[in-house]
């Protein structure tokens, strides 16, 4: 991940930001529906990874 700048965003930087985010997740979901992923996998990685960005960020892991 990338490095703070220690800067906080406004709301409505951080509102850009999210809908960016939730767009390019979107858009990876619907490539890999496309391409015969089943939806129970991609629920499962997402579940991974969201458990494994979690644990990093109480651990204070930059990464």
């Amino acid at each position: 991940m990338g490095e703070s700048t220690g800067v906080p965003l406004t709301p409505e930087q951080r509102e850009r930001m999210q809908r960016a985010i939730l767009a390019e997740l979107r858009r990876i979901r619907d490539e890999a529906l496309d391409a015969g992923v089943p939806p129970a996998t991609i629920n499962r990685v997402v579940e991974e990874r969201r458990r494994a960005l979690d644990t990093s960020d109480e651990a204070g892991d930059p990464t």
